[in-house]
């Protein structure tokens, strides 16, 4: 799936072109991306100032992940309404209190678990 090339993708600059290679098994053949063209894969355009957030809040390698939840449901979450788009302005701003964090990062959490409409 395309969202583990979310992160290169977001790290790179406009003007470098990254190729990734996500090997086939089996029957399936060999399967090379672009940065570039990533850049301009719907997902990617809505979440790309923030897949920093996504990424270390749906598990990386200094968080734990939840449980049956995984990168592709916090994207979708995530551009499902403006609301859970302002939340990682909330943990990146150094202004943010504890509290404000807190209560931003438990609701994205119960939205991803929960019916979204309950939430939003």
């Amino acid at each position: 799936m395309l969202i583990f090339f979310f992160l290169p993708t977001a790290l790179t600059p406009d003007y470098m072109d990254i190729l990734m290679l996500k090997e086939g098994k089996c029957k399936v053949k060999d399967k090379f991306y672009s940065s570039k063209d990533l850049q301009n894969y719907n997902l990617v355009i809505k979440c790309k100032k923030s897949i920093l957030f996504l990424h270390a809040i749906s598990s990386c390698d200094t968080t734990s992940g939840f449980y049956g939840k995984g990168k592709l449901q916090a994207v979708q979450l995530f551009n499902h309404s403006k609301f859970f788009q302002d939340i990682p302005e909330i943990f990146n701003n150094t202004k943010s209190t504890y509290t404000e964090i807190e209560r931003a990062g438990e609701m994205f959490i119960i939205a991803l678990y929960s019916n979204m409409k309950k939430v939003a």
